[in-house]
């Protein structure tokens, strides 16, 4: 069975479908980000630090981020291990990341 069958048999009405189609539209023109359950369960559940785990996830070290952002390696060392971090550095950083700020945020 196909994956339109599929939905098909779930009797999706319309209406999601377009929201889905929506959102789909919003990822791919890069307006929405789609994070892995896996990151989420790493910090609202086992507690570390945000801006590790998406640094990590977008496979950067911490002298490629100071690249990416024109914060000192020195500074993005002390908010790597943060549990929040301060608004004015999010917002230089997450673009860096593709993530809306507010998800370093507290």
């Amino acid at each position: 069975m196909n994956k339109f069958d599929e939905i098909a048999d779930r009797r999706v009405s319309e209406e999601d479908w377009r929201e889905a189609e929506k959102l789909t539209m919003r990822i791919q023109a890069g307006e929405e980000v789609m994070i892995p359950l896996e990151l989420a369960r790493r910090i609202l559940i086992d507690d570390e630090p945000p801006l590790q785990v998406f640094r990590e996830w977008r496979g950067l070290s911490l002298a490629e981020l100071a690249e990416k952002t024109a914060v000192s390696p020195e500074e993005l060392a002390e908010l790597d291990t943060a549990s929040a971090l301060p608004r004015d550095a999010a917002e230089v950083i997450a673009p860096a990341l593709g993530i809306p700020p507010e998800l370093l945020l507290d």
